[in-house]
């Protein structure tokens, strides 16, 4: 993501807030406390920059308008525009229109993805029906009826193929060594459970650290590559 905002092939980042070139940037996170770390979702920024936003960022009205604000976006402005303006207050914070595109669709993911766990617990909670009474005069099929009839009509259930979600084979990644593009960084897969993926970073800014990407979005936007 930092490279979106290098200045002229140099080693300084422009600040998305002063929009001053720096050498020595920080990478903030949009959202305090994040479930996932996902690196679109950071906004770089110089030391004094940084500070004042996780200042705006402690305050959850502000926070909530500056989300709001980029939701706003639309893909005209984003089409027209070579740099995209979000102003709060007095920050006025410039997103490259493929920066700001990639996080419009990751909030889109995170509050669908929010939105159906949600859905899906009301679901499970929801209390069984009792059985009713079997009607009079009614014929009852005995145990051993039963169990020859389940045996040569077996209840129909889930395909098994429906079971597992198109990344639940990656599980394999497990122990591999790539090349992160984003990051322009080397790792180790330490752990993949089919939704997420977790690096040990070998190289980079987070050197030595166990960071989680969403593994669909890692895939779909070719973020990682498979060296060995």
């Amino acid at each position: 993501m930092m490279n979106m905002y290098r200045v002229n092939s140099s080693y300084q980042y422009a600040c998305q807030l002063c929009h001053k070139p720096f050498s020595n940037v920080e990478m903030c996170q949009l959202e305090q406390k994040p479930d996932i770390e996902l690196d679109p979702l950071n906004v770089c920024l110089c030391p004094t920059c940084a500070t004042k936003f996780r200042t705006l960022r402690n305050n959850k009205y502000l926070a909530d308008r500056l989300i709001d604000s980029i939701l706003d976006v639309s893909e005209n402005e984003i089409e027209e525009n070579d740099h995209i303006s979000v102003v709060i207050n007095d920050y006025d914070f410039w997103f490259t229109p493929t920066h700001i595109a990639e996080i419009i669709e990751l909030l889109k993911l995170k509050k669908k993805a929010i939105e159906e766990r949600k859905a899906s617990s009301q679901t499970v909670s929801r209390p069984k029906p009792k059985p009713t009474a079997e009607a009079p005069g009614r014929n009852i099929a005995t145990s051993e009826q039963q169990v020859k009839e389940e045996t040569l009509h077996p209840a129909a259930g889930p395909d098994k193929e429906d079971l597992q979600s198109d990344t639940s084979a990656y599980g394999e990644l497990i122990g591999r060594r790539v090349f992160h593009k984003s990051k322009k960084a080397y790792a180790r897969v330490v752990g993949c459970d089919g939704e997420y993926v977790v690096l040990n970073f070998e190289s980079g800014d987070k050197v030595g650290q166990d960071v989680k990407y969403n593994l669909t979005m890692c895939l779909n936007n070719g973020w990682i590559e498979v060296v060995d």
